[in-house]
């Protein structure tokens, strides 16, 4: 970095003799040709004073002790203010790079479930939610079967490879299940006003980083798409949920934790780990185009014969 920035430093300072320089010699250049037209007879420049001006426009190499750049007083006045610029440029855009935004790990990637993450323990629930399991897969299998986008967290329990894309103010994530695309807001922003807030299958999230973990907090939830936890559970508009994303195994392995919390569907907080593993390409196009009229898949989901 320090290389950089001296390189950076006397490349702006080369430049700014070179303009100086050039001015300098146009400027003598010109005061000759004038002075050789002033001098000539009718105004008409002599053969001598036509080479008088040639010499006088060939480069010559400037005089060390006539003209100093970097020792104060007799900087030329314009470069000066060109490296103060410069500097100034230098200096914020040093100060942006090395912020926090920067140094945060990058997410970004194809990811993909295995068998390590499908084994959750079961989840604490209440007397009526545990009851109502039956009845949640079917309307799960409604939703499947009519093209309803998944939503959270169906999307990210996904067996196909998940497409994460993260720039310095929101996270991108896109499932091949019908899902409308995550976003992940980390510019600061907090949740709407509940008044303001527009249910959805996804929710609405924005996450902070506790050095190299990124925190994510979901609220806002619908009663729509899938909304079967792992372990047991349902997602209600009341659930509010918490991640962890960590990169694991030198930026291989992006391990996610979850906490549900709802006192209508749990006992205590809920929590899980998934781990996923980096793929570098998928073959396979990122989104299933889903057919609510396919009518041999609608009997393979509701399983009629």
């Amino acid at each position: 970095m320090r290389s950089n920035v001296r390189n950076f430093f006397v490349e702006i300072f080369e430049r700014a003799k070179l303009t100086y320089l050039v001015k300098e010699r146009w400027l003598s250049t010109s005061r000759n040709c004038r002075a050789a037209s002033l001098s000539g007879a009718d105004g008409v420049v002599g053969s001598s004073h036509r080479l008088s001006v040639v010499e006088q426009t060939t480069p010559a190499a400037p005089s060390k002790e006539g003209v100093h750049f970097l020792d104060g007083a007799a900087t030329p006045p314009w470069p000066r203010r060109g490296v103060l610029f410069a500097a100034l440029w230098l200096s914020s855009s040093l100060a942006f790079s090395q912020s926090p935004a920067a140094s945060h790990p990058d997410l970004s990637g194809y990811w993909e479930l295995r068998y390590d993450s499908f084994n959750v323990q079961a989840a604490s629930l209440t007397p009526q939610a545990a009851a109502d399991q039956a009845n949640q897969r079917r309307q799960d299998t409604d939703a499947v079967r009519w093209c309803i986008n998944v939503g959270v967290p169906a999307v990210m329990g996904d067996r196909s490879a998940l497409d994460l894309r993260q720039s310095p103010t929101v996270i991108g994530m896109v499932a091949k299940a019908p899902s409308s695309v995550r976003y992940i807001y980390t510019d600061g922003r907090p949740h709407p006003d509940k008044d303001d807030l527009d249910p959805t299958t996804n929710g609405h999230s924005i996450g902070h980083w506790e050095g190299d973990t990124l925190v994510v907090d979901t609220i806002g939830f619908n009663d729509r798409g899938v909304r079967s936890i792992p372990g047991g559970g349902l997602r209600t508009p009341n659930s509010h949920l918490t991640e962890r994303y960590r990169l694991l195994e030198g930026g291989q392995r992006l391990s996610v934790t979850f906490t549900w919390e709802d006192a209508g569907v749990f006992q205590k907080p809920h929590t899980y780990e998934f781990r996923y593993y980096r793929v570098r390409q998928i073959s396979e196009p990122r989104v299933f185009t889903c057919n609510p009229n396919d009518a041999e898949r609608a009997k393979f989901l509701l399983d009629e014969r």
